[in-house]
């Protein structure tokens, strides 16, 4: 069974994010997990790059 949560706010997102960087998730399948549960109107591909970027260069808040 396929879940779909149809809206969420942008710090859950970022949550997620966060997560599965810290996992070591590369951002394309980080792109495509969100896509599967959050939908087609999900953060672009290039803003989870942008937040990748600022997790590793140390950002803590979501």
């Amino acid at each position: 069974m396929e879940l779909s949560i149809k809206s969420s706010s942008k710090s859950k997102i970022r949550a997620v994010i966060r997560f599965l960087f810290a996992e070591k998730v590369p951002t394309t399948q980080i792109h495509r997990c969100l896509v599967a549960v959050y939908g087609d109107n999900v953060i672009s591909i290039q803003a989870i790059r942008k937040w990748c970027r600022e997790f590793k260069a140390g950002r803590e808040s979501i």
